[in-house]
């Protein structure tokens, strides 16, 4: 078989079976024991494998009795599963996915880039619940289904956004915005910032902008000295008063120019002990409102 439609008759024992798509999409049956006769054939249009943005709707029956994956490949695809009893999965491959899940229990592996896992049911009515190995997340609903989302960055339930991208964009952002105002980020203006970076801002440039907000000179103060803005700093993200040498860290590097108020409020945040503080907070995801919506 070569390029184009092509049919092919098969007798034996199936044990892998590959369809592949002109625009480099892959839909696979792995580990398949089923028996083939010489009536039976598999059609298979068969063509060079290229990257592209792919619409994959897969639906089968309940009930399988070996797993069938939906391999996406490269591109920013478009890919709906339902049913398959458990044994219907999708990898989405390099690109920004969509993944939106009709019901039933599924494995998802978004693979590089920012991708989007759908849900049908209610926040409330879901738990998630992280993985012993980021970036993996367990989502239970009160059905009992269970999906498993590894590479995952978001999910959209039927009534909000939850954010999984904990060492990412989201978790960056959430940490950032209430190192600078000392506050739960609100929903929406998290939204704001987690979608600027989403397209590109760097976290330092986030920061800036937090510098220069009124909130923050409100805080802050007008123009404090460097070590008043480090202790503060310190107060505010990490909820304690600056060991001397910290103080004296940060201080130097402000005083010397050798780092922007930005910097050191986004190093601060991003630092391993302010991260180990909210991770009972945002470590299995939180909530935001994507800029807008609502």
């Amino acid at each position: 078989m070569g390029q184009g439609l092509s049919h092919g008759v098969v007798e034996g024992m199936l044990t892998a079976y590959q369809t592949a798509y002109r625009d480099g999409s892959f839909f696979n049956v792995t580990n398949t024991q089923t028996q083939m006769r010489s009536t039976d054939s598999i059609m298979a249009n068969l063509l060079r494998a290229s990257a592209g943005n792919d619409d994959i709707v897969v639906e089968l029956p309940a009930r399988l009795y070996e797993d069938v994956v939906v391999d996406a490949g490269a591109g920013n695809d478009l890919v709906t599963l339902a049913g398959g009893g458990g044994r219907l999965h999708a990898n989405g491959g390099a690109g920004n996915d969509l993944v939106s899940l009709l019901g039933g229990s599924h494995r998802i592996d978004g693979g590089i880039g920012l991708d989007v896992v759908k849900l049908a049911g209610l926040r409330a009515d879901a738990t998630v619940k992280a993985g012993a190995t980021a970036p993996a997340f367990t989502v239970t609903d009160k059905s009992g289904a269970t999906n498993q989302l590894v590479n995952v960055e978001r999910i959209v339930f039927a009534d909000g956004t939850l954010a999984l991208d904990i060492d990412g964009n989201a978790g960056q952002a959430y940490r950032l915005y209430q190192a600078a105002f000392n506050r739960t980020p609100d929903g929406g203006g998290l939204g704001y910032w987690i979608g600027t970076m989403d397209k590109g801002s760097s976290l330092d440039s986030v920061a800036a902008n937090f510098i220069n907000s009124a909130e923050f000179k409100g805080i802050y103060g007008v123009n404090p000295t460097s070590q008043q803005l480090v202790a503060r700093f310190y107060e505010n993200i990490l909820h304690r008063a600056p060991e001397a040498a910290g103080l004296a860290y940060w201080s130097d590097l402000l005083e010397r120019r050798a780092a922007t108020v930005a910097e050191v409020l986004a190093d601060i945040s991003e630092s391993g002990e302010n991260k180990a503080a909210l991770v009972g907070v945002i470590g299995n995801g939180f909530g935001f409102t994507p800029y807008g919506e609502g």
